[in-house]
């Protein structure tokens, strides 16, 4: 089992650790283009870099002669365009949203996951069985919905990119009409920290029947946490290149000229202030087991950068 674990434990460290390679070679690429002068208006740095351009192909006929110098070619009307192809997965998804008895066996799926990822949820909205129950339906329902959405518009070049931009908004309201707009409030901070509960979880998991963690000490550890995380995000959002990735619930600031030092110190730095206010709610057995898990963290950073970062791995 120790083995599994660890081999789990080395594949996301890899997986996270392309993320990181990429985050450097985009910060690297970012502060190569800041040294040059912008040739027209200001830009919005944050719309620039979220929102895709998009590209325009011309399609010429086999034969046909090339463009004259500075004309371009004539690029063919949307109808005339091919549509993007999806994955046979996404494909497959598509197939069984549209067929009414599948589409209840995803549901149910979803439903299952959502229950298994939020437990307690029930509690800290104050939901009867049934007003449970309709919030998992629909909350599986607009997971299902909204992937058909961006698969339909995905396939299609005549999508209405309104019913994606609107998509969120109309989820949201349509859970506030369900809870009313104070449960729904508490549903956003409850999804909003599922990470803190999820440590918290595991914390519980770890700790001996002797240093057992009440539900009302685990909700204001749970609290703690989530208050810090957003305390260091802001903190990092008034960086010139703000929190660049998160890895295994750690922020990090990437920058082309950063070493394997420097990632170690922010992780370090961060668990630091997890300590911290851990130590306002547990007890010091259960602060041992919480620095035991933040070493162990640590730990799986370290595999991350040495395999993104070799050169920058201590020798």
């Amino acid at each position: 089992m120790r083995k599994i674990i660890a081999i789990l434990a080395l594949t996301t460290a890899i997986f996270a650790g392309s993320t990181l390679y990429y985050a450097r070679e985009l910060a690297r690429e970012r502060e190569s283009k800041a040294a040059v002068p912008a040739a027209t208006g200001g830009s919005h740095p944050v719309l620039d870099s979220a929102i895709p351009v998009k590209v325009e192909t011309a399609h010429v006929a086999a034969g046909a002669p090339a463009p004259e110098p500075g004309k371009a070619a004539a690029v063919a009307p949307k109808s005339a365009q091919e549509k993007p192809k999806l994955a046979p997965a996404d494909l497959q998804f598509l197939e069984w949203a549209a067929d009414p008895a599948k589409r209840r066996r995803m549901l149910d799926e979803q439903k299952m996951n959502l229950r298994r990822m939020n437990q307690g949820m029930d509690r800290a909205l104050g939901l009867n069985t049934g007003e449970y129950e309709r919030l998992l339906e629909l909350m599986a329902e607009q997971r299902i919905h909204g992937r058909e959405i961006m698969l339909q518009c995905a396939q299609s070049p005549d999508c209405d990119q309104a019913r994606v931009a609107d998509l969120r908004s109309d989820q949201a309201l349509e859970l506030t009409t369900l809870l009313g707009p104070e449960r729904k409030q508490r549903l956003d901070e409850f999804l909003e920290t599922a990470g803190e509960r999820m440590s918290v979880r595991q914390l519980r998991g770890r700790l001996a029947d002797t240093d057992h963690l009440s539900d009302g000490q685990a909700d204001v550890l749970v609290r703690a946490l989530s208050d810090e995380r957003n305390r260091v995000s802001s903190e990092m959002a008034g960086l010139p290149n703000g929190p660049s990735m998160t890895f295994d619930g750690i922020p990090f600031v990437v920058s082309a000229s950063s070493s394997f030092d420097d990632y170690m110190e922010q992780a370090r730095a961060y668990q630091a202030r997890m300590h911290r206010r851990a130590a306002e709610v547990l007890t010091p057995a259960q602060l041992a087991v919480f620095d035991q898990m933040a070493a162990e963290r640590l730990n799986t950073v370290r595999y991350m950068v040495e395999a993104t970062v070799p050169a920058l791995a201590p020798r």
